[in-house]
């Protein structure tokens, strides 16, 4: 996943393979600044976006023990 200008209105997610990465930012018009995500977390956002979660940066949570 990449994600541009996180946390901001105009943020921008892409998820791709690492495969797809190159095209799929040059697709999805990034230009920077960025943050590139991989490997289990990229694929748990995936995960809970299609389960309904909002994909927006919320207040941290404390890990359970």
């Amino acid at each position: 996943a990449v994600i541009e200008n996180g946390t901001l209105s105009g943020q921008i997610v892409i998820r791709a393979t690492v495969a797809e990465l190159g095209s799929a930012i040059a697709d999805g018009g990034i230009t920077g600044p960025a943050l590139l995500i991989i490997g289990n977390v990229a694929a748990l956002a995936a995960a809970q976006h299609a389960n309904g979660f909002a994909s927006t940066p919320t207040a941290p949570q404390a890990l359970a023990s």
